[in-house]
């Protein structure tokens, strides 16, 4: 159950890494993401009155048996300027936050909005001209919610709309082909996770896909009851000249190897620049060898096909897309040291220009990272790679030793790489290791991220060879990962001493380095005074983790 978890977590973990040219539009709404999050009350009800421009993003819950919910109390009809006049809100988000029962927009009962009240509050949203996007969570939606919905059509702003955890269903989709149809719509981003999605609601997307220029990103995951029929549907939209579609989503869809094949054949003549096919495991061995066969003739960028069954015959026809900037190969078990060996050299011999590259939790062994370091000499373009956990396995030939990262590192010295983003965690690195490693980030001038937790042979030995990176004056590192750590005082007092002539670290994880017992006043003592005011007085404008990512001391 753990393995699936991270398997999930890395789908969309990387959003702050290395974008790929065609994301460049979407650039806007990611900064919208790094903004405070309102939710309704009455306070944040009179800011919205005033105009307050501080209150771009709006969350309001529909439950009206929660204590937190202001939504009931206000007079939508005569109130409503609040959000039909305001020029601030780019994001709103509409939920129901009881978790015990599903809700569906427009149900009647005493802990519901009126089906009046609902209608008021939504012409506030027609009449805005300032939103963005839209979020509808875990929201069952049903003619009634159809119909509000449909009232987005030819929004004036609205580029964005997601529903994620709800039940679209056939009316549902209706609703939004209806939206997509709008000649005077502007909606480019399309986010349907995990709405149960079958052959018919698709069917009633694609039909408004089919006249929709302005759709550039569309998220299905983890809706599994697609079939071939609707697969076929979508296939017919991508490859049409009137679809501009360059970001698709397809993770967690159930896709088999006849779905995958369809796709496929659509993909050849379609806009398509990033696909993520990842958590199909349905497709077989054979299907991913035709369908990276199909791939290999198309312009695709970025692929993300991890937690898969792909194989060394697959692999190998992946290293045949030229135009790949970003690959996702997280989970490939079932490629051999042979196969990734047979990939890296092919990568190296076609002149791959990789921007990111991800081979965590891979079976890459001794022999295949032979084979890589051959082609990370070479390839300049790279700025991030993931390397994670690549010892988890009870063969040894599987499994990247102590000795094979040293031969990886020593063979880097002297290369052309410059990464952004280095992942090495869960790693059988050992100190000899970490004393070559560290001259080899010295010599790249962009590096920013560089995870090293759960090495569990560094010792404070190794862990010490650190310190002159982060005392460079060209140290550009702004997070560092020594989490899962064995550290001890000496350790975290050397860690100390050199971030005092740091100027750039903004994090430093060293979570679970200590007894699970412990809380931030023993780690204090433990440490000594003058090692927490050092680390205090280095004002980061970050934070400082000691156990997990659910506490984060602020410096």
């Amino acid at each position: 159950m753990a393995e699936t978890n991270l398997q999930d977590d890395s789908i969309h973990m990387n959003n702050d890494e290395d974008t790929i040219d065609d994301n460049s539009e979407f650039e806007e709404d990611s900064d919208i993401e790094e903004l405070e999050v309102h939710e309704l009350d009455k306070d944040i009800f009179e800011r919205l009155k005033k105009n307050d421009p501080a209150v771009a993003i709006l969350s309001i819950d529909l439950n009206c048996n929660n204590d937190k919910s202001f939504f009931n109390s206000i007079d939508w009809k005569a109130d409503g300027g609040c959000i039909s006049n305001n020029t601030h809100i780019k994001r709103l988000v509409i939920e129901y936050s009881d978790n015990s029962q599903q809700y569906t927009l427009g149900q009647e009962g005493d802990t519901f909005p009126t089906k009046e009240k609902l209608q008021d509050f939504f012409s506030c949203i027609y009449r805005n001209s300032s939103i963005g996007s839209v979020l509808f969570s875990l929201i069952q939606i049903n003619e009634f919610g159809a119909a509000l919905i449909e009232g987005l059509q030819g929004h004036p702003s609205l580029t964005g709309l997601e529903i994620e955890f709800g039940g679209l269903g056939s009316v549902g989709c209706r609703a939004l082909g209806k939206v997509l149809k709008h000649l005077q719509g502007k909606l480019r981003d399309l986010q349907l996770p995990n709405c149960n999605i079958d052959d018919s609601g698709l069917g009633a997307l694609c039909d408004g896909l089919l006249v929709n220029s302005s759709m550039r990103r569309i998220s299905l995951y983890g809706n599994r009851e697609i079939t071939s029929v609707g697969w076929r549907a979508l296939s017919n939209v991508i490859r049409d000249s009137n679809c501009k579609l360059v970001n698709l989503d397809l993770s967690s869809s159930e896709l088999n190897d006849d779905g995958a094949n369809i796709l496929g054949s659509g993909l050849h003549e379609s806009s398509v620049k990033d696909l993520n096919l990842s958590l199909n495991s349905s497709i077989t061995g054979s299907g991913w060898r035709t369908l990276s066969n199909q791939l290999s003739q198309t312009s695709i960028k970025s692929l993300n096909i991890s937690s898969n069954n792909m194989d060394d015959f697959g692999v190998a026809e992946l290293a045949s897309i030229n135009t790949l900037k970003s690959l996702d190969l997280n989970f490939s078990r079932s490629v051999t040291p042979s196969g990734w060996r047979t990939f890296f050299n092919t990568l190296r011999t076609r002149g791959a220009q990789l921007v990111k590259l991800a081979i965590s939790y891979n079976h890459i062994g001794n022999e295949g990272v032979t084979a890589l370091v051959g082609l990370l000499r070479y390839m300049i373009s790279l700025r991030t790679l993931h390397m994670d956990q690549m010892a988890e396995s009870d063969i040894d030939s599987n499994r990247i030793t102590s000795q094979g990262w040293v031969s990886f590192f020593n063979t880097l010295h002297g290369s052309n790489l410059n990464l952004v983003h280095l992942y090495l965690g869960g790693n059988e690195i050992d100190d000899e290791g970490i004393r070559l490693l560290a001259p080899l980030l010295s010599s790249m001038s962009s590096l920013k991220c560089l995870i090293l937790g759960s090495n569990r042979s560094i010792s404070s030995v190794g862990w010490r060879a650190l310190t002159e990176l982060l005392q460079s004056p060209n140290c550009t590192l702004e997070r560092l990962d020594a989490s899962e750590s064995k550290l001890n005082d000496d350790t975290v007092v050397a860690f100390t001493n050199a971030l005092s002539h740091n100027k750039t670290l903004k994090q430093l994880d060293l979570y679970d380095c200590f007894d699970d017992d412990e809380n931030e006043s023993i780690i204090r003592k433990r440490m000594g005074s003058r090692v927490y005011s050092s680390l205090q007085q280095n004002k980061y404008n970050g934070y400082l983790q000691f156990q997990s990512y659910s506490s984060r001391p602020r410096l």
